[in-house]
Order: C-alpha cells, then structure tokens, then sequence
C-alpha cells in the first residue's frame, strides 16, 4: 500500500524502497513466486513513471521470459507500457503476442491504439475491420471511429458513433465524437444537442462531466467581437 502511495505522489525513490523491503519480507512465504512476480511488475511500472526505461525494461524482459504464456501478466506488462507511452515496446510486445494468438481481441486492440496514438491512424483501420469480422467489440467501434476522424473520413466516423449511441456503455464517447464532428462542420446548433446529450448523461462533477460542459461552452458562450 505504501509504495502505491509513494507512486502515486510521485515519490518514486520511495517507492521503489518499499518495494525492495517488501522482496526481502515476503521470500520465507508459501506464495512467494506470485508475490515477487506482482511486486516486480509494480517495480517495473515504477521505473516507467521515472522514464527510466532500461531498467523497467531489463525487468519486464525477465518477467516475460519467465512467464511465457502467462495471458494475464503479458496483459498486464502491456498495458504498463501503454499507459505510459512507451509505444516502441509495447508495439515490439504485441508482434511477438500475435505471431503466438494472431486472433486475439485485447492484443488486436491494443495494436489499434497503438497504431492511432503513433499518428498511423490509416494501418488501423484494417485492424480494426479484422476485430469487428470476428466480433461485434463496441471498443473496436469506437477505436475505428477515432481513426475514421484522424484520416479525415467523417461519414465513416459518424456511421459508427451513431451505431455507437445505443450502446450504453460507449454512449457518451459516441455522442463527444458525434458533437465534434458537427462543429468540425460548423453546425453548431447539431454539436450542441451531442454535448448536452453527453453533460445530462454524465455524473455531475466527474471528468467526463467537466469535458462535456466544456465543449457545450465553448459552442453556446457568446463570443467576443
């Protein structure tokens, strides 16, 4: 709990203390291989949130080596870098992931938004049509609209965010887009009907609310000569 602590105030030296202690306490444990496995991740992650990429990597490299064919730990490696914009390795991860699983979903994905965050919006959507022949994913939907929007193919955007609109978990992301795209095309009177659609959908206060009441300012506040 410390070291989460420390991680998240961005005490990283720390953290990375308690995290050794914590190594040293738990290796007399019947559990100790799951512990020290969870604990390394957790470290590595710490090293990525530093930018320190060589050790995090020296650690996930092992871990992986370790633990082939471990789904949720590659997941989870996966997603550390992701989530910390390490986009060389987790794009390097995800080719040896789908030479071993070419079919599955969450790497397919995780490809996807690799490819849209790396400015490769077009080599996306090939991707994402491969996703949506094998299943119905709204999250490949939605993925496939945002790079419809950055390769400028906004009937193609919007014919997904519509379909988008009825499913209640991708609803607001579908009715932000669908607002975007309509003051991309100056009609404002359409954006504003997405974004209050968004703001009365969203729980007052969260950072969905707050980016919703922002674009439906931005839209109905008078400007200034």
């Amino acid at each position: 709990a410390l070291a989460t602590l420390y991680t998240r105030y961005g005490m990283a030296d720390l953290a990375s203390n308690s995290i050794s202690q914590l190594h040293r306490q738990v290796k007399a444990l019947p559990e100790a291989p799951e512990i020290e496995t969870r604990l390394s991740l957790f470290q590595a992650k710490n090293f990525l949130t530093q930018s320190n990429l060589a050790s995090a990597h020296e650690i996930l490299e092992s871990l992986l080596q370790q633990h082939s064919g471990d789904v949720a730990l590659e997941n989870g490696i996966l997603q550390a870098y992701i989530t910390t914009g390490d986009f060389a390795d987790a794009e390097k991860l995800v080719s040896r992931l789908l030479e071993q699983r070419p079919d599955d979903i969450a790497i397919l994905l995780a490809r996807s938004g690799i490819l849209i965050e790396t400015g490769r919006a077009v080599e996306a959507i090939p991707v994402l049509n491969h996703i949506l022949v094998l299943t119905n994913s709204p999250s490949a939907r939605l993925n496939r609209a945002v790079a419809y929007v950055r390769t400028t193919n906004y009937a193609a955007a919007e014919a997904d965010y519509l379909e988008l609109q009825g499913v209640p978990a991708s609803a607001f992301a579908a009715n932000l887009g669908l607002g975007d795209i309509a003051l991309s095309q100056n009609n404002t009177n359409l954006a504003t009907q997405y974004f209050a659609r968004c703001l009365s959908n969203a729980t007052p206060g969260s950072s969905g609310w707050k980016m919703a009441r922002a674009r439906l300012e931005s839209v109905t506040s008078p400007r200034t000569p």
